[in-house]
């Protein structure tokens, strides 16, 4: 791999926080409570985003507008921010695919407001719930009217949608991955090189730095807890147009060397969702949910269903457990599963199709 530019890395080995437990203490007045999940449901004829908590109980309804979607909670549980097309909206998504507004909410619904006048794709929290992130293709007239994304640019704005800034060059394709624990830096994958490989930026100054340089495609990064290492899909070749996917595995790279090391080995294609808080194992989909050791390799699988599609996945916040969604038993449901591969449970069970889902913890009270 191409070295040089090593301040940055340096900066970024150095964000070494506190160990941590390997699932968070609850916050008060939540004893009881693994975690909440926000996600999209047509159920009751309604369109809108819906929470429940991880056992299933406490099912509420937040939104109801056909356009609503990609919850995320906020770190704290407190606010939801989310993708939205309210009539109003209308005219400025015109020609954009896959774009909407974003809005923020607080965890019950109330206290609804529109953060962005751009459009956007995708959105992420700061850690420390203070910036939002997301990427937009709104700026680049090109995407409008085009057949899927010509461009899109890596954005930050502070939680309250002010100070909203540009942090990645306008025509390339640029897509948002996977904030630094600190905060300090996001990390993406963008093709302006003619390949799919990994980026950090610098939310501050805006400075970003290239680090991988595989001849294949490498995506989807995610960031550590300690800030130390990026695990991120690697594909074995570049694909011709047209062609069928080649194999991609799971990969980490460690920020103060670059190294890079191969974690898993299979035919298939593999893209990692999150790293567990005690930062010894990476969970991933494939053909289906798998959780690999950091340090030895050695797969749990977590379900059996490869016929089916895992997407969504996430630690819960307050349990050894993983949320996810599937459509196993036909329809698209959310899952909670232990994270030894026991305790399988739906807990949405409807007709309609539950998808886009966050999971958060539950708010103080």
């Amino acid at each position: 791999m191409r070295r040089g530019s090593q301040p940055v890395l340096r900066l970024l080995a150095s964000l070494l926080g506190p160990a941590v437990c390997a699932f968070p203490a609850r916050l008060p007045g939540q004893a009881n409570c693994e975690g909440r999940i926000a996600f999209v449901s047509t159920r009751d004829g309604e369109p809108g985003i819906f929470a429940v908590n991880a056992d299933g109980s406490g099912l509420t309804r937040l939104t109801s507008d056909r356009g609503d979607g990609q919850p995320a909670w906020s770190p704290d549980g407190s606010r939801i921010a989310f993708l939205a097309m309210r009539k109003a909206d209308e005219r400025a998504l015109e020609g954009l695919s896959m774009h909407r507004m974003i809005y923020l909410m607080d965890a019950d619904g109330r206290n609804l407001r529109r953060l962005t006048d751009l459009p956007a794709a995708v959105l992420r929290w700061s850690p420390d719930g203070t910036l939002i992130g997301f990427q937009s293709s709104a700026e680049d007239e090109t995407n409008r009217n085009a057949t899927g994304i010509v461009s899109n640019a890596i954005y930050v704005m502070d939680a309250d949608g002010r100070r909203q800034r540009r942090l990645t060059e306008l025509t390339y394709r640029n897509t948002f991955a996977s904030w630094s624990s600190d905060g300090r830096h996001i990390a993406y994958a963008s093709d302006r090189d003619n390949n799919w490989e990994i980026y950090v930026a610098d939310v501050d100054r805006g400075r970003e730095q290239r680090l991988t340089t595989r001849p294949g495609p490498d995506r989807n990064p995610v960031w550590s807890m300690d800030g130390r290492y990026l695990a991120f899909t690697a594909g074995d070749s570049v694909n011709p147009p047209g062609a069928d996917p080649a194999p991609s595995n799971i990969h980490t790279l460690e920020l103060d060397t670059r190294k890079t090391r191969r974690l898993t080995h299979t035919t298939g294609n593999e893209v990692p969702r999150a790293w567990s808080p005690d930062g010894r194992q990476i969970l991933f989909v494939s053909d289906d949910l798998f959780l690999v050791d950091h340090e030895t390799g050695r797969l749990t699988r977590l379900t059996h269903t490869p016929r089916a599609r895992e997407l969504g996945s996430a630690f819960l916040p307050g349990a050894p457990k993983v949320a996810f969604r599937s459509d196993a038993e036909g329809n698209w449901e959310i899952y909670v599963v232990g994270i030894d591969g026991t305790g399988l449970v739906n807990i949405t069970r409807d007709p309609a199709d539950d998808v886009l889902m966050s999971v958060g913890p539950c708010a103080q009270r």
